[in-house]
């Protein structure tokens, strides 16, 4: 089967996060897809945000905790 895997990096996105998050994991029915998200070092609710879609999408999303590196660093650090 066909399978994607997205690489996500956020920091202090709480606002948008849901709805971003829903939306990568309603696009492609019927294609395996992983999301794996780095967060930045975020000071607002972004983490606990990504543990409840974690919640809801299961091993579909992996969470990666770090200090804030900028959004290149953060994408290589992955």
């Amino acid at each position: 089967s066909n399978s994607i895997c997205v690489l996500m990096s956020t920091y202090n996105g709480e606002l948008y996060l849901r709805d971003q998050v829903n939306s990568i994991m309603n696009q492609l029915i019927g294609i395996k897809l992983t999301l794996v998200v780095r967060d930045d070092g975020s000071s607002d609710n972004t983490v606990s945000i990504l543990q409840e879609m974690k919640d809801i999408y299961g091993d579909r999303i992996v969470i990666s905790k770090g200090s804030n590196v900028g959004v290149i660093s953060s994408f290589i650090k992955m």
